[in-house]
């Protein structure tokens, strides 16, 4: 079903110390939809992407997989249930960081595989062989048995993508994946990306490309100082935004 909700966060609220940094945000991820988050540096867009797979846990709020309860903050927090849950939603959703996140003692071949044989449970012969079709998907296969680091920006951002992929995720979440890169190479990254929203993937992108933004999402969420300040169409929010902070935001973007 196209709008069956994977994904659901309900009043987020996240403070480091005495900061709060996303204040009571409610998002919800369709399948099939592509949900590029925009806003200035500092406005709460990673540390939301974060909550959705658990990797940062939320202060308070409720998040729903499939419409089911995954957890619920703060009376959830350090339960064994709770970290078991964590492990659970993260075989569903992936994610790819802005720096990449391979480890650099592994091939890129064993980096795509990791997670397929040890959290998965397959074999490493069927892994292996997965590995090597979505390193080719992503025009990588040449270099299989390279390390990380005689990798160039795109490639190893290209191999953080196939890895993402072989979990066989029902969402990928994209943390700014293309900041990291030198502008030359930011390119082979998003075709790879248009790529994925073609195939029906479900994903979350924060970025601050915003053509790719325009071209691609089905929804666009601008954040800032913690809060979602206007969402909708890629329509909607680049050419009538109802908000004149929002105007600011996406014509200092365009002018950067």
């Amino acid at each position: 079903m196209p709008d069956e909700p994977i994904l659901e966060m309900r009043g987020l609220r996240k403070t480091f110390g005495r900061a709060e940094v996303v204040c009571g945000v409610d998002i919800v991820v369709r399948r099939g939809e592509k949900v590029c988050m925009l806003g200035p540096s500092g406005s709460g867009k990673t540390t939301t992407l974060r909550c959705l797979n658990l990797l940062t846990e939320p202060s308070s709020g409720e998040l729903y997989f499939h419409g089911q309860l995954v957890g619920r903050w703060p009376s959830g927090r350090g339960s064994r249930s709770a970290a078991n849950d964590a492990q659970r939603l993260r075989r569903h959703v992936s994610m790819v960081f802005q720096h990449f996140g391979l480890f650099p003692h592994l091939t890129a071949l064993d980096n795509v595989t990791l997670g397929p044989v040890h959290v998965l449970g397959m074999n490493r012969r069927e892994a292996a062989e997965r590995a090597r079709a979505l390193l080719r998907r992503v025009g990588l296969e040449q270099f299989a048995e390279k390390h990380p680091a005689t990798l160039s920006g795109g490639q190893r951002q290209r191999v953080a993508i196939a890895r993402a992929m072989a979990m066989n995720p029902d969402v990928i979440l994209f943390d700014e994946p293309t900041s990291a890169l030198d502008p030359e190479m930011v390119g082979e990254v998003l075709s790879i990306m248009e790529q994925l929203a073609s195939d029906g993937m479900t994903m979350v992108i924060v970025t601050h490309e915003t053509n790719f933004a325009r071209h691609v999402a089905d929804r666009v969420v601008v954040m800032e100082n913690g809060v979602i300040l206007e969402e909708g169409t890629p329509v909607d929010i680049f050419e009538r935004p109802t908000q004149r902070r929002t105007r600011e935001i996406l014509r200092a973007r365009v002018q950067a």
